[in-house]
Parts: C-alpha cells; sequence; structure tokens
C-alpha cells in the first residue's frame, strides 16, 4: 500500500492507502486546517457503506445537512450508498480519519454534488 499522501483533486482531500481485499478497503483521509472535502455520493456496489472514524474526535461541519461536531472523543460517522456528505474542516490543524469502504472503493463511483 501508499506509504506517502496523495491528493484527491475531486473530492479536494489527501489520502493514503492502508488495506485493501475483496471485502474491505481502508485509507487514511486528510482534510486541511480550514479547508474542505467537497460534498460528493458513492454508488456503492451492492448498497455498500462507507464509514469515517475519528479516532482523535475533531471539529467540523457535517455537509450537507450543515451539523457541527466538536469533540475529542473517538467517533463514527457511517454513509449508506447514495447518502450525499462532505466535511468543512473548522479546526487550525488537519481533520485527519480513517475511511473503511465495504465493499472496496471502485473509480468512478464518487460524483460531486
Amino acid at each position: 500500500m501508499e506509504n506517502s499522501w496523495f491528493f484527491v483533486e475531486e473530492e479536494n482531500v489527501y489520502i493514503k492507502k492502508l488495506y485493501k481485499d475483496e471485502n474491505v478497503e481502508m485509507i487514511l483521509a486528510k482534510i486541511p486546517a480550514k479547508d474542505e472535502m467537497k460534498t460528493h455520493v458513492h454508488e456503492r456496489p451492492d448498497n455498500g457503506t462507507e464509514n469515517y472514524i475519528f479516532q482523535n474526535g475533531g471539529h467540523f461541519v457535517l455537509l450537507p445537512e450543515n451539523k457541527t461536531y466538536e469533540t475529542e472523543k473517538a467517533f463514527e460517522l457511517v454513509f449508506k450508498s447514495g447518502e450525499p456528505h462532505g466535511i468543512k474542516n473548522l479546526s487550525d490543524k488537519d481533520l485527519i480519519f480513517i475511511a473503511v469502504y465495504t465493499p472496496p472503493f471502485k473509480e468512478g463511483e464518487s460524483k460531486i454534488l
């Protein structure tokens, strides 16, 4: 897997690949301070999900709902196939989280809204 960050321009987020097999893919995602991951939707195969795990909490707005999260505790967000989501980082620090795709992410399934 990748050992360095690379930028995904379509979603405006940095990622680092952690693990992938035929059932699951895990990446580390990073949204720089005061920056925003574009609101998008995944048409997941087999009604799959996308889970975001925030190990160290965070201070951000979940888009498009405009729901604010501010916590230092770990928590998880789950997005189903077709559910729009984006994140605006309100912090002065990078927002880093694990994204777990089940089944693995496929090129072309992400659509920017």
